[in-house]
């Protein structure tokens, strides 16, 4: 059986980037490994996964759940009918439910039911999560086999970071299986990157660079940067 790497990816605080790297690691993965590649969207009340894609899916991962809860494990036949290939890369998306209320339907033991289906069946498994740190979030963390966690030169975010990898430890998550990732990265910037490793213990691995005029028409064309623009500086770090 196929054992995917599932790679989680998380922020402090919306806004920051998270589901813009989400999408496009999905499909810069696709494009460099030419492997099967699933994109989750667990933001379970305010995923846009989809509008980033461009992509108007039928099935959402809230029915998905619903689907699953009496059983035990899920076959491709029912996990199939609820991903949905996004044709200029490849990846196959489990979409966030259409409406916020329908967040309820997947809990921890659902969460883990539909990764353990996903890394089955696919090379990579990238979890976009939401902000807050709800079961089914836990649940993807926890079988994480790579934790991205994003943030920005900022000293809230900072601060909810380094609460964060405490949160990690607690749950006995190894921090080898951590990967801190710095967004709107600047060379001119208040904060000193020294000073961010030193109050979170843990090196910074990257920054992602602030490129305003590629992001947002990437976002509103729901086109990925490393599809629209490999060469750029944010796909190239990617």
């Amino acid at each position: 059986k196929r054992r995917g790497r599932l790679i989680s990816v998380f922020s402090t605080k919306g806004g920051v980037g998270r589901s813009l790297l989400a999408t496009n690691l999905a499909c810069q993965i696709r494009k460099l490994t030419e492997k099967s590649v699933a994109l989750v969207d667990l933001d379970l009340q305010f995923g846009d996964d989809a509008i980033m894609l461009d992509m108007t899916p039928t099935t959402a991962i809230g029915t998905l759940a619903r689907d699953c809860e009496d059983k035990n494990e899920v076959d491709y036949e029912l996990l199939e009918r609820y991903m949905h290939t996004h044709e200029p890369s490849g990846v196959d998306l489990l979409a966030a439910p259409p409406r916020p209320e329908e967040a309820d339907y997947v809990q921890e033991r659902e969460t883990e039911l539909i990764i353990e289906a996903l890394k089955k069946h696919y090379h990579y498994v990238v979890v976009d999560t939401s902000s807050q740190v709800t079961e089914p979030v836990i649940a993807a963390l926890e079988n994480s086999d790579l934790i991205m966690l994003l943030l920005t030169l900022e000293l809230p975010t900072i601060k909810d970071g380094k609460l964060m990898l405490e949160l990690v430890d607690n749950l006995g998550i190894s921090r080898d299986n951590v990967q801190i990732i710095m967004n709107r990265d600047q060379p001119n910037s208040e904060i000193d990157l020294q000073e961010v490793e030193e109050a979170l213990e843990q090196e910074v691995l990257g920054g992602l660079p602030s490129e305003g005029d590629l992001v947002m028409p990437s976002v509103n064309e729901g086109l990925p940067i490393v599809l629209s623009h490999p060469e750029s500086g944010f796909a190239t770090r990617l």
